[in-house]
């Protein structure tokens, strides 16, 4: 009898020292008074702003007087127009209309390669989002030829 009595109270000391355990892994945040939650939560990252269509600071939006430069602004920045800026720093970012994307860009003699572009996924309707599937562009005067591979995907006028 003292046997399965013994044996009875070591489980239940295994299970409560297990639940003990446990609850130290929850994902409650701790109390805002604690000294430990400051810490914490200064520790804690920030989400990821999402890509803008304006320039950042100290960019060029302008471009940069050759005529085969992307560097600038184009296609239409309002509602439901696909745009795009190329920056001087090799950045670009825009809107197809609905989805915002931003991606890094190098000049290959002619033809500029589009790096990973980054785009949200927001559903829009009846929305044509092709300028997220550009892979590179030419630039025709004062049009930018989009294409995805080897396929003509659209075109935007220089703002």
């Amino acid at each position: 009898m003292k046997t399965r009595a013994a044996l009875v109270a070591l489980v239940t000391a295994i299970a409560l020292a297990a639940a003990a355990a446990l609850a130290g892994c929850s994902s409650a945040q701790p109390e805002p008074s604690s000294p430990s939650a400051s810490a914490n939560a200064s520790a804690t990252p920030s989400p990821s702003p999402t890509p803008t269509v304006s320039p950042s600071a100290g960019s060029s939006a302008a471009p940069t007087g050759s005529a085969s430069s992307p560097v600038g602004s184009w296609g239409e920045d309002g509602a439901g127009k696909p745009s795009a800026v190329f920056n001087s720093d090799g950045t670009v970012s825009g809107s197809d209309g609905c989805n915002r994307f931003s991606a890094t860009w190098t000049d290959s003699g002619g033809t500029i390669e589009i790096g990973v572009l980054v785009a949200t996924q927001v559903g829009c309707p009846g929305m044509d989002t092709w300028l997220t599937m550009m892979r590179s562009v030419k630039v025709d005067g004062d049009t930018l030829v989009v294409y995805k591979g080897t396929e003509k995907i659209g075109t935007l006028a220089r703002a």
